[in-house]
């Protein structure tokens, strides 16, 4: 089933991955967006280059400040909401996924990602289950989780997944290649349901 989404943009290839929250709207990473001529013009793609839809209205959230190196307070605000120009036609294999209310720390989850696809021929995403944490190098009032994988996704791991069996718990904002895999930071949603409900017009 089809939650996650990827982004394309006109005359490139995969760029981010993100997920379908709403026949409406899709949630990703803000930095994917920003500083982008063509980012206006977005194609979202989902498993087997499947074409769901197409986007010209980008929604930044309004505390995200782009900045060239990660850091923990800027990386917590980095979110996007992306509105499709028509509504994403569900069926048994795309569905959108409900949001946590609920922070995950301690808890097992999966973290999802489509590969570049100017890297491989995948035509599904990689999921890997992981246990998530507080960052141990963030501060304590960082909306910043940790979590660490076996797998090792190209650029596009921007934007993907992590869930529970409550829903969507964060989008991943960046990420650390480590000799035992990768560590990803990622943004807790659960701190942005009210931004998402006001952007969106939805309840979640």
């Amino acid at each position: 089933m089809d939650h996650d989404f990827d982004g394309y943009v006109p005359d490139r290839t995969h760029f981010c991955s993100g997920s379908i929250i709403d026949q409406n709207w899709i949630i990703s990473a803000a930095h994917c967006f920003v500083d982008d001529d063509d980012a206006n013009e977005v194609k979202i793609m989902s498993a087997k280059d499947r074409i769901i839809g197409f986007s010209n209205e980008i929604v930044i959230h309004p505390d995200f400040i782009p900045d060239p190196k990660f850091n923990y307070y800027n990386g917590q605000n980095d979110l996007a909401l992306v509105k499709t120009e028509k509504p994403i036609q569900m069926n048994a294999f795309t569905q959108p996924i409900g949001l946590a209310r609920l922070g995950a720390f301690g808890s097992t989850a999966i973290i999802t990602a489509y590969e570049n696809y100017k890297y491989t021929t995948s035509e599904f995403p990689l999921e890997d289950v992981v246990v998530v944490n507080q960052c141990t190098c963030a501060p304590n009032d960082s909306f910043i989780l940790c979590a660490q994988s076996e797998i090792y996704v190209e650029s596009s791991v921007s934007g993907a997944a992590l869930k529970t069996d409550d829903g969507l718990v964060g989008i991943v904002s960046a990420n650390e290649m480590l000799s035992t895999g990768e560590k990803y930071f990622i943004v807790d949603i659960s701190f942005h349901l009210d931004w998402i409900q006001e952007v969106t017009k939805k309840t979640f």
